[in-house]
């Protein structure tokens, strides 16, 4: 007989095996409530033997259904109820081209959490929309989607919904030309989101818009949205490489504040409208961080902007920004600052604006090409403005500590200090090379 597994939510429960041909939860008086079931598709008992959507459709709100096949799933699914969908340890689900996973909440005024993590999609999408009144907690983890054929990543509410908290991290995403965004986060109307996008790999294959939401990273119409974008690699591959890496649009009369911290972006495609990170607000009211990011290869590297009727305010700091046709650009009705930002290789460095105090004009000493830490005598490094780092950056993009030196260095990348050991080695070789005999010829 098949077994049954079931997870207990309950402090202090262990798992539990069962050997049942029917679902059993454990009683409260055992474990104490709240319980959680765990539905395991892929050898579990009917209906969970037959279709994954059968089998979410079995699952009460709050439950785990958990895919122990590696496929392929030959079937789209959907769910509108509190429910994690993931992938049980030593699994990689595959969906087959073509199938997505679409989930929501109800329309209930109750706070629901919805996970999707360890899936991976041959060509699809992952999508979720907000349709409740209570609190929405949406993650999306360590999924991978291989060619979006219709966007990657998608986070919506209509308006007058409850507010979104969201998580989107760790995914492998792959989005191919025209077809839609990396990810994609709007709430719409009164609607109101908050959360972090952070440690994604993005390809833009051939990509006319893209990026790490190539029609706006963080996309507000009337709404309010706080976010944080940290850590993550944006790339552009193929012959026109990406449009837009990270792009924020505060599009309507409500509110963004948005933190870019530790990404790297590099061969948005080489035109002045492709943009590795674009900040504007065209009616609405844009608060912006962008610090300690490496841009590289784009049209435009960094560019804040607002029309007369919206306003960008913030600070563009200890960015390195390097081989794009313009490097910085802030035009706007706001005041964005700029400071101790790195300059190599642009056609034009900054424009519209003046270079800010501490800028460095100097070749940013790459490790290599398409490798972009700093080698060592770096003038990045310990050149960065600390003032400009918020206490809880503590990490760089590979997750090493932020601060390492006398300062912070500038870029996505931090470089730790030769040790003293290191030093004297070196100074002891070159005292031996200076004393050693010259060789008689």
């Amino acid at each position: 007989m098949k077994r049954l597994r079931f997870l207990l939510a309950a402090t202090g429960c262990a798992s539990l095996w069962a050997t049942t041909a029917q679902a059993v939860i454990c009683p409260p008086t055992v474990c104490g409530p709240p319980h959680v079931t765990l539905w395991f598709w892929g050898d579990g008992n009917p209906p969970c033997n037959t279709t994954l959507q059968a089998c979410i459709d079995l699952a009460a709100p709050g439950d785990v259904v958990v895919i122990d096949t590696n496929g392929p799933i030959a079937e789209s699914v959907s769910f509108s109820k509190a429910l994690t969908l993931e992938a049980y340890t030593g699994f990689a689900p595959v969906f087959e081209a073509g199938q997505s996973v679409e989930a929501g909440t109800n329309t209930s005024a109750a706070d629901q959490t919805i996970v999707i993590q360890g899936l991976t999609l041959e060509s699809g999408h992952i999508a979720f929309l907000q349709q409740g009144t209570g609190t929405a907690t949406i993650q999306i983890l360590d999924n991978t989607i291989q060619s979006g054929l219709s966007g990657g990543i998608s986070i919506k509410a209509n308006a007058a919904t409850g507010p979104i908290s969201f998580q989107i991290s760790g995914n492998d995403l792959s989005v191919p030309l025209t077809q839609g965004d990396g990810a994609f986060i709007q709430p719409i109307g009164s609607a109101s989101a908050s959360g972090v996008v952070s440690g994604n790999h993005i390809a833009m294959v051939d990509v006319g818009l893209g990026g790490i939401l190539s029609s706006g990273i963080l996309l507000n119409t009337d709404g309010a949205l706080m976010a944080d974008v940290i850590g993550n690699r944006i790339t552009g591959e193929g012959p026109k490489g990406a449009g837009l890496g990270i792009y924020v649009l505060e599009a309507g009369t409500g509110t963004i504040g948005v933190r870019i911290f530790d990404n790297l972006v590099t061969r948005a495609a080489q035109s002045d409208a492709a943009t590795a990170i674009l900040a504007s607000a065209t009616s609405g009211q844009l608060s912006v961080q962008i610090v300690n990011n490496t841009v590289a290869a784009s049209g435009i590297g960094i560019s804040a902007d607002s029309s007369s009727s919206g306003s960008t305010v913030g600070t563009v700091a200890n960015n390195v920004i390097t081989g794009n046709n313009q490097g910085l650009e802030i035009s706007s009705v706001g005041i964005v600052s700029n400071r101790n930002n790195l300059f190599f290789g642009n056609q034009t460095d900054v424009a519209v604006v003046l270079p800010g105090p501490g800028s460095v004009f100097d070749d940013p000493l790459y490790v290599g090409p398409g490798d972009y830490h700093l080698q060592p005598g770096s003038p990045a490094i310990d050149a960065g403005d600390d003032a400009s780092v918020p206490a809880d950056l503590t990490t760089d993009l590979d997750g090493n500590p932020r601060i390492q030196g006398s300062h912070v260095d500038i870029g996505a990348f931090e470089t730790a200090p030769e040790s003293a050991t290191e030093l004297g080695a070196a100074a002891s070789l070159s005292v031996l090379a200076a004393l050693a005999p010259r060789r008689r010829r």
